[in-house]
């Protein structure tokens, strides 16, 4: 687009300037007379004249203006316009005649004062009338000439306005008003972007002046640069004020806190979870069901956040609650008590790699609160109503033990299990019961039993036993969960938080109340996002097909079913093909021999390796028995080249020219100060051995002994799962020494003892890693079925990596790794021979059943909570309902039709989820 756009730059910009000048004539567009006035908020910006611009806009009283005065159109208003705002008669006079001050004092000109001339722009002087007002709109700050009702039994001024949707700053001779767009989107700003009032009110202040912003009326602290006259109103605080109360009345709508209904409760002003089972809400009381079933479980994760500090307050005793407790915090006075007369011994943690609890007695001067923690579902991570704490100090117990408390009481039954996931839980779960027990303020439901445990991020930071004591993987009930997702929850309040350090207290805790409930908001209406509907339709028709194949044939179902392949190994290959050599019609012997040829294969590559590892400096004693093992080697092979002949139906040196390919050698593998290693045609391990997959298989089939080839590929396939079962053990030996011998190193000489031993096993994996890969290259040549090549597979490095949950099992990012294609091949021979395998497997096996076990619960919790969520959509559905009959019964028409639009969204809600 970017490189489109760029020859037209200059016509873009002649536009902008154009806009400038006012049309040719300048005229009123409806009346025709000298247009002086121009509209920048109407479509077109037409140009009015005086009157008619003020009958045009006499029901768009916020609309921004300009004024022609001879050379541009200059910033104006319309109150310069002559255009008075009427309220009370949908803003016509009001038949009573003149107007009504509302007790506002005569002499209230004196509050203003008069700008020097050419001190600033005409539409931000002072207004010298009584019934001026400063309103705030979304647009900027405007200056309006208002006349209230006067007629017998009118409402106050403040009410006057509220009906014209506009929020008066005092229910007293009111001189500011903020419209009620204007706190829609302040809130807004705030919850999705974060604006504080500061940042949104300098923006309105731009807005309303961008060259002279100093001169639109603000807050106290520009009234002691001099800026502004100590007269001037105080819209910044004021907007603060009418915020808070603005918050308050749109969740108790929102909620249902309409008039005639009770106080609401503690956490009543704000949403829940919608999915997690509440009996009352989403389950039905009528209902029979078991609590106590494992799917009916509560799943929460604790957490605390030292960035949502908090200032002392400068005036403790002024402050005013608007609804302390109805929120997602606790209430305070009730808290305050209970800090006060509950214990909180210092502990030391036992867990050595976790510092958490040793620091939950730090204190910060200046701070009322160190921080906030408390309590979310930790399936959907919606936070739990009057269950958020503020710290004192650090993260202490008894401050989350009052958290999880009010958590477990909100929409639970005794009867619910409940599983807990909080960083420190294998010190917080010690002692939980013991703190609890004798505390005369909080208790725990009876019976109700908590299952601790860590998410899958810190439980990383802790001793390696917690790993599988408190990992959600081993976790029963728990599900697909990593009990971490309020650590998201903070990422998105701490945008908020530095704004909110330094305000009041109940301020504060109002901010953050709506801030977590506008969260929750937004996972209630996009819960049905989690699967998309394509998705689930295509599963609904996977699953249908599924049933049917299943009827016809059985056999399908085998997938479910471990697949351990018996792998027969090169000896039991041996004997069957001599039982049976005279089926491939070859030479008597052949299977021998090939067998013969095979071992020095594998005999050429040990020697190759051994020679890469031997150094120019090696002993005298070394190099002898290298020297043994060559002349050994080769005469070996001399053997083997004797009797080939016999069975390669031809001269040796003629099929020797006609060798396709040759043995796979180590990488870099010679050296010139290496006499081992210097490539020369005595160097044993690069003899081309008289093999059908070296010297191809139309050799054979064209001298009539075709046999052989299958009979190698046979015996290579017994070869390949015998370096498989060394290649196995070879790991495992490998992963305990990490996990017994390195881990533990406790000095240096033990370190390099360890390391030494992973070396020597590391060269033992190789060996039989480049055998298997020989193996599987002559299979290819000798043309094996994909049958065999799929069961036969390629062999990457990756996979030959030491086993996680052995070596290091608390590792982070391997809770759901799954161990490489080959460890299936043959489990019930390794289990039998070797305790190490057994071990391994034992370890692997349980593992793996754990994460089955959670994808199980996964797959069944996701089907409850599809049902609970429609039936949480359907009650809201009955709630709204019920009010809008009550509402009808009262001839509240308001009340009637707000009712109506919120069952339209929870029934669409409903429909979609």
């Amino acid at each position: 687009y970017l490189q489109d756009w760029l020859p037209y730059k200059q016509k873009y910009l002649s536009v902008l300037l154009d806009r400038e000048a006012p049309p040719l004539p300048r005229i009123c567009i409806l009346c025709a007379r000298d247009g002086s006035f121009r509209c920048t908020n109407c479509a077109h910006r037409p140009v009015f004249c005086t009157s008619c611009c003020r009958i045009q806009h006499n029901l768009l009283p916020l609309h921004q203006i300009e004024q022609w005065n001879e050379m541009f159109f200059q910033e104006s208003s319309l109150r310069q316009a002559g255009l008075v705002v009427h309220l009370g008669h949908g803003g016509e006079p009001c038949p009573s005649g003149g107007y009504q001050d509302m007790g506002v004092p005569n002499d209230i000109e004196e509050d203003w004062e008069d700008l020097e001339e050419n001190a600033g722009p005409p539409h931000l002087a002072a207004p010298q009338d009584q019934s001026c007002l400063t309103v705030v709109h979304t647009s900027r700050v405007h200056f309006c000439d208002v006349r209230y009702c006067s007629c017998p039994g009118s409402e106050d001024s403040h009410l006057q306005l509220a009906h014209a949707d506009l929020f008066a700053a005092t229910t007293r001779q009111p001189r500011t008003a903020f419209t009620f767009q204007m706190l829609d989107e302040f809130i807004r700003d705030n919850v999705e972007c974060g604006t504080s009032a500061m940042n949104y009110y300098s923006k309105l202040r731009r807005n309303t002046s961008n060259a002279f912003p100093h001169l639109v009326p603000v807050s106290d602290h520009f009234l002691s640069l001099g800026i502004l006259s100590e007269k001037s109103k105080d819209q910044y605080r004021e907007m603060l004020q009418v915020s808070r109360i603005w918050r308050l009345l749109k969740l108790m709508k929102w909620q249902g806190c309409h008039e005639g209904s009770p106080d609401p409760s503690p956490g009543r002003l704000v949403l829940f979870c919608l999915a997690c089972p509440q009996p009352g809400v989403n389950i039905s009381s009528d209902e029979e069901v078991n609590l106590a079933d494992w799917k009916f479980s509560q799943s929460i994760v604790m957490d605390g956040n030292f960035k949502a500090e908090h200032m002392k307050p400068k005036n403790p005793n002024e402050e005013l609650w608007l609804m302390d407790g109805r929120g997602y915090m606790v209430t305070s006075g009730m808290y305050k008590q209970y800090l006060a007369n509950s214990p909180n011994p210092i502990e030391r943690s036992d867990c050595s790699n976790h510092q958490a609890v040793n620091q939950a007695n730090a204190q910060r001067n200046q701070l009322a609160a160190t921080g906030i923690g408390g309590c979310a579902c930790a399936r959907h991570g919606c936070v739990i109503p009057h269950s958020m704490v503020d710290f004192q100090k650090g993260e202490q117990q008894v401050n989350m033990d009052y958290a999880l408390v009010h958590a477990v009481r909100h929409g639970m039954d005794p009867q619910q299990h409940v599983i807990t996931f909080y960083d420190i839980n294998c010190q917080y779960s010690k002692n939980l019961a013991h703190w609890l027990k004798g505390n005369n303020f909080v208790s725990l439901p009876d019976g109700l039993q908590i299952q601790p445990g860590i998410g899958l991020w810190h439980v990383h930071g802790h001793k390696a036993e917690c790993f599988f004591r408190y990992a959600p993987n081993f976790s029963p009930g728990a599900g697909q969960v990593n009990g971490e997702i309020m650590e998201t929850l903070w990422s998105s309040l701490n945008v908020v938080s530095p704004s909110a350090r330094g305000m009041a207290t109940p301020h504060q805790q109002e901010l953050l109340d709506f801030q977590m409930n506008d969260s929750n908001f937004l996972k209630m209406v996009q819960m049905h996002n989690g699967v998309p509907l394509e998705l689930r339709q295509k599963w609904v028709e996977e699953e249908i097909m599924a049933l049917a194949n299943r009827i016809l044939d059985p056999k399908a179902m085998d997938i479910f079913e471990v697949q351990l392949k018996k792998a027969p190994t090169s000896k039991s290959v041996e004997i069957d093909l001599i039982s049976r050599q005279g089926e491939y019609g070859c030479p008597h012997g052949s299977v021998t021999w090939l067998t013969k040829a095979l071992k020095l294969e594998e005999a050429q590559l040990m020697f190759a390796l051994d020679s890469q590892r031997a150094k120019s400096t090696m002993t005298e004693t070394y190099k002898l028995s290298m020297i043994r093992r060559h002349e050994r080697l080769q005469s070996h092979i001399n053997g083997l080249m004797e009797c080939a002949e016999k069975y390669l139906g031809g001269s040796l040196d003629d099929v020797l020219q006609n060798a396709s390919q040759v043995p796979d050698q180590p990488n870099n593998w010679y050296d010139t100060d290496n006499p081992f290693l210097i490539p020369s045609s005595e160097s044993v391990e690069f003899v081309v051995l008289p093999l059908p997959s070296y010297l191809g298989k139309h050799h054979f089939q064209r001298f009539g002994v075709g046999g052989i080839v299958e009979q190698e590929l046979q015996l290579q396939q017994g070869q390949a799962n015998d370096t498989l079962h060394e290649l196995w053990l070879a790991l495992a030996d490998k992963a305990v020494i990490f996990r017994t011998k390195v881990r533990h190193a406790t000095n240096y000489n033990r370190n390099t003892r360890a390391w030494g031993k992973v070396a020597s096993t590391e060269a033992i994996v190789q060996w039989h890693a480049g055998i298997y890969r020989q193996c599987r290259k002559q299979m290819m040549a000798l043309s094996a079925g994909p049958d065999v090549l799929s069961r036969y597979r390629e062999l990457h490095d990756t996979e030959l990596r030491v086993s996680t949950a052995i070596a290091d099992p608390n590792a982070r990012g391997h809770w759901d790794d799954t161990l490489a294609w080959f460890w299936t091949m043959d489990v019930p021979w390794d289990t039998a021979i070797d305790n190490w395998m057994s071990e391994f497997y034992h370890v692997h096996w349980l593992r793996a059943k754990a994460l089955w076990d959670r994808w199980d619960e996964e797959v069944q919790l996701l089907t409850c909570e599809t049902e609970w969520t429609w039936r949480f959509f359907s009650s809201r559905v009955d709630f709204w309902s019920g009010r809008s009959a009550a509402a009808a019964a009262t001839n509240n028409a308001g009340l009637v039709c707000y009712s109506a639009r919120q069952c339209q969204i929870y029934q669409q809600l409903k429909s979609i989820c």
